[in-house]
């Protein structure tokens, strides 16, 4: 068979009854839709029949549309998602790619002994057609974005992945020791350097690993952290809901971007009457994430939703 860019069939040299077409995904004889994983596809209009469950990642996309629109470079392996993760031996972030997979692939020495760089892992993409680079697959990670740097977009290059290891019993011993505690004092335990800064700790700093099932960055598990810590605790004497919490790191967060500081009014303003009218951008300070960036909003997010279902 041949096939249109999107996955239209052009032409049959033979009749048959294969199903599974275009990119080896499933297509249904009865209605000609693709089976995806995570939603049906339609070949005929390049479009997927229901919202992308990874829409809120990537506002700047439609959240029907297959691909990114450009079915000559990128495959969509899932129905959601697009980009895979690449190491060297040792664990280190090579490169992250735009091709429609959440795996992480790890990659052994060149026969000459120097290690894969950004450009081979690409070209073994087209060599193998595939968005593995045949490397060895050792997981997935959680965001689309998890290794690339919120700030520039790009890869973080000198991370290094801990292979197997998992941040999940850290984590409960960090937050086994927040319990009882205030939110103010939980926030002035998480500052750089001190015992709820994660990345602070020996051996994780530039890292990442398991949390959950799945590989994040210290960033992350940090962000986690916090939500995690955070849920059902109290401030001013008040139990405060996430959106409170996330108003909080967003005003904290834009303070200290301008060089300024969070004051205890604004602070109170905030857990009291929803909102403050002082801060230095108040443009900035607008849902969901309110002034923080969605890095931070969706890992604290997930550590608040993980804290509501403990007993």
């Amino acid at each position: 068979m041949d096939y249109f860019p999107y996955g239209k069939i052009l032409r049959e040299f033979i009749k048959t009854s294969e199903k599974y077409v275009t990119t080896r995904h499933e297509r249904d004889t009865e209605t000609g839709l693709d089976y995806r994983g995570a939603r049906f596809y339609d070949s005929d209009v390049a479009r997927f029949l229901s919202l992308d469950p990874a829409a809120a990642e990537y506002p700047s996309l439609s959240d029907y549309c297959y691909v990114a629109g450009n079915p000559v470079l990128f495959i969509d392996l899932d129905g959601k998602n697009v980009e895979s993760t690449h190491l060297d031996k040792d664990g280190n972030v090579i490169t992250v790619i735009n091709d429609g997979d959440v795996g992480v692939y790890q990659h052994g020495d060149n026969a000459d002994g120097s290690k894969p760089t950004e450009s081979m892992i690409k070209k073994r993409q087209e060599t193998y057609s595939s968005t593995s680079a045949n490397g060895v697959k050792i997981g997935e990670t959680q965001h689309w974005d998890e290794f690339v740097k919120p700030e520039t977009g790009k890869p973080l290059y000198g991370h290094k992945i801990l292979v197997g290891q998992n941040y999940d019993g850290k984590i409960a011993e960090l937050h086994k020791q927040a319990e009882g505690m205030n939110l103010k004092d939980i926030g002035q335990e998480s500052k750089p350097g001190k015992s709820f800064d994660i990345k602070s700790h020996d051996g994780y700093k530039n890292t990442g690993a398991l949390l959950n099932g799945k590989y994040v960055t210290i960033r992350s598990a940090g962000n986690f952290l916090a939500g995690y810590n955070s849920q059902g605790g109290t401030l001013l004497g008040v139990s405060i809901s996430f959106e409170t919490f996330q108003k909080l790191a967003g005003a904290l967060h834009i303070e200290s971007s301008n060089g300024g500081r969070l004051s205890k009014w604004e602070m109170a303003d905030i857990v009291l009457l929803g909102s403050t009218s002082t801060l230095s951008d108040p443009s900035k300070f607008v849902a969901p994430t309110w002034g923080e960036n969605m890095y931070q909003y969706r890992m604290s997010k997930a550590g608040w939703e993980f804290g509501n279902k403990k007993p």
